[in-house]
Order: C-alpha cells, then sequence, then structure tokens
C-alpha cells in the first residue's frame, strides 16, 4: 500500500496515510459500507487538523505558562466588575470587534486575565499573539529597512487578536510612540486589542514624553473598548507576608542512634548498666582489672575487640554523634574512645555520661572535649 499511502499524503490526508492498514482492517471488521468508510476518513481527519490547527495557534501566541482564572481570588480586589471579566472571557468583545483595557496597578492579576483572554481565543480558533509593549516597540525599532518595518507592521496589525502587556511600567521616546500609534491605526475598527496598563489614561503622557501621537493614541484605543478598572493591594505582596508570618516549622533534633552506620560501644563487649547519675571512673589500670567482669567499663572482650579490628583507629572512625545523648529524655550512656598506647596496643577509654546532667566526664572526673584522632 505504499503507492496508496504517498497519494494520500500528496492530497493532505496525513493522518489517513499514516495509519492506512489500521483503517483498512477496521472496514473489514465491522464491514463499512463505502459511504461508512468515507464518512470515518473525513471525521477523523477533520479532527487530526483541528488538533494540529490548535497546537500551532498555541506555538505561535506565545502564551507561555498560563494561570487558570478557577485559582482568582475574586474577593481579594477592593473594585473589579466580575461580569465585565467574564464577558471578556467570553470573548463578547471579539465578535463584536471591540478592544479591552485592563487598568490596574502591579499584583492584581490583569496579566492573569489577559492570558485567559488570549487562551480562550486560541481555543475558539482565533490566531492570537502574546507580547509585551517593550518586546514590540523593540521589535519594530530594531528594523533597519522601511521594507522590513512594514512587514512587521503588517504583522502585528493583521493578527486576530493582539494582546500588549505592561504598558506603563517603562517610558519610550517620541519614535516608539509613533510606532505604537501605527499599530493602533491598522488595528483600528478591523481587529480586536487587548492591553493592560498600570496608569490611567490622564497619566500616559508620562509613557511617551514629548510626542505628539500620544493624544491620538488614547483616542483611538478607547473608541471601541471595554475598560475595566481594578483596584486594591497587591496580592504578590499578600502572599509573601503571609509566608514570611508563617511559623517556622519545628526542627527535631535527629536521633542519629537510629541512622548511624557504625556499630555501637555495646557490640565491643561493654555488658555494664547504665548508672543513675554520672560518676567518675576509677583512675588507672589496675582499678580497672579490679572491676567486676559483669560490671566493667573497660572488659577484656572489647579490649579483645579493639586488636581484632585494627586498633584505636578502628574505634575513632566511629560516629560520635550516633550516641549522642538528647537532653531531658531519658539516660543514655556518652562513649567516645581514645588513644591511650601506640599504634599496635591501643586502649579505649570510656566516658559516661547522663543526658540530663549532659555532663561529660572523663576518667579522672574532668570534663572532656571530643575524641582526639591523634596520627
Amino acid at each position: 500500500m505504499a503507492p496508496l499511502a504517498d497519494a494520500l499524503k500528496l492530497l493532505g490526508l496525513h493522518h489517513t496515510a499514516e495509519h492506512l492498514d489500521d483503517l483498512v482492517a477496521l472496514a473489514t471488521k465491522r464491514r463499512w459500507s463505502p459511504i461508512q468508510l468515507l464518512e470515518h476518513l473525513a471525521d477523523v481527519e477533520h479532527q487530526e487538523r483541528a488538533r494540529r490547527s490548535l497546537e500551532r495557534r498555541l506555538l505561535r501566541s506565545r502564551l507561555g505558562r498560563i494561570t487558570p482564572m478557577d485559582t482568582f481570588d475574586w474577593a481579594w480586589p477592593t473594585r473589579i466588575d466580575r461580569a465585565a471579566v467574564e464577558a471578556a472571557l467570553h470573548l463578547d468583545f471579539l465578535t463584536a470587534g471591540r478592544n479591552c483595557v485592563l487598568v490596574a496597578a502591579q499584583g492584581l492579576g490583569k496579566t492573569m486575565i489577559a492570558q485567559n483572554i488570549a487562551h480562550q481565543a486560541v481555543l475558539a480558533g482565533h490566531h492570537v499573539l502574546f507580547t509585551t509593549a517593550a518586546q514590540l516597540l523593540l521589535d519594530l525599532g530594531s528594523q533597519e529597512s522601511a521594507r522590513g518595518l512594514a512587514r512587521r507592521l503588517n504583522a502585528y496589525g493583521q493578527r486576530g487578536l493582539l494582546v500588549l502587556d505592561e504598558l506603563g511600567y517603562l517610558s519610550y521616546d517620541a519614535r516608539a510612540a509613533d510606532l505604537l500609534f501605527q499599530v493602533v491605526s491598522r488595528r483600528y475598527e478591523r481587529n480586536s486589542l487587548v492591553l493592560t496598563t498600570n496608569l490611567a489614561f490622564s497619566d500616559w503622557p508620562t509613557i511617551f514624553p514629548n510626542a505628539g501621537s500620544a493624544i491620538a493614541l488614547i483616542d483611538r484605543l478607547i473608541h471601541h473598548a471595554e475598560i475595566i478598572t481594578i483596584e486594591g493591594e497587591s496580592y504578590r505582596r499578600r502572599a509573601a507576608e503571609a509566608t514570611r508570618k508563617a511559623p517556622a516549622p519545628s526542627r527535631r533534633r535527629r536521633d542519629h542512634r537510629r541512622r548511624s552506620k557504625f556499630p555501637r560501644f555495646s557490640e565491643f563487649g561493654n555488658t555494664a548498666r547504665e548508672p543513675s547519675r554520672a560518676r567518675p571512673s576509677p583512675r588507672g589500670p589496675a582499678a580497672r582489672r579490679a572491676s567486676p567482669p559483669g560490671r566493667s567499663l573497660h572488659s577484656a572482650a572489647a579490649d579483645q575487640s579493639v586488636r581484632r579490628d585494627g586498633g584505636w583507629r578502628q574505634l575513632l572512625a566511629m560516629d560520635f554523634h550516633a550516641v549522642r545523648p538528647r537532653v531531658g529524655r531519658r539516660k543514655v550512656v556518652l562513649v567516645w574512645f581514645e588513644d591511650m598506647g601506640s599504634h599496635r596496643d591501643a586502649r579505649a577509654g570510656v566516658i559516661i555520661a547522663v543526658a540530663r546532667g549532659y555532663a561529660e566526664l572523663g576518667q579522672d572526673g574532668r570534663r572532656q572535649g571530643p575524641p582526639r584522632l591523634a596520627s
């Protein structure tokens, strides 16, 4: 069926050409008549072309990321005509060939409303272009030839819907005012325009200082226009203040003993019970050897484990914080190991402390610091 598929592509039936085998199998299975097959083919091609057209229009509209109107807080602005906004979202102004001007301070959702209007227009089949006033004037001002400028003016003037965002945040020279006037003039009473601004029309001379076309620009823009004014405080500022005033999440101290990958001291042979209060350990090797085997702080089994596992370096590699106590919770044995001899004949000095007092007592009864890793 390769020649037939190529012929269908030449006719513009790309979807049918790509799924020709499936279409023939479906028609054979359902025993369609020629009329039924042609009806199905026309329906499938119409849906596929509508999908591709929607993708192209969305891509060319340059809308970017859109926040849906379902998340808009209608109760936040102190003044907003909800009926007028909803009528604009239903594209009532577009069918009548009128303009829509959104006047609001920053942070009140005028860009969000303009994007949703443009998105609804794209879904309705219109060719839309969403851009900022700065980008439009920069594009027109960068044209070096009169022919290139005329071509760009025609492109902006012939779009089904042109959305200009953020007019009023920057000031422009007289040439930029003349270029914007030409765009509005080419669309006047022909194609609709959606414009967002943060300034009232009486303040527009500050946008185009020393421009004689500013008054004519405003006159042609608002002649056939729906003007929607939104007043209130910035929603972004409210969200930022709410985030700053929110209570910080409680930072619970980690219990490293449950996550430590190193063995505990009990695995090295210590079978002594935890004391009820901190006591200095016996002084000297003789006192330690004289202690009973079952209650020894440094038993022979621990000493053998030290020698078997590679000496004091193996013990000092243990996570010291893994056995650190949590103050005020319960009594936990705090141990660390200290080099008491040479590399081969190493002995471990054990220090036991009570968590509530958070006392760290050495073998001589004095406060000690963290373990030292001697070379």
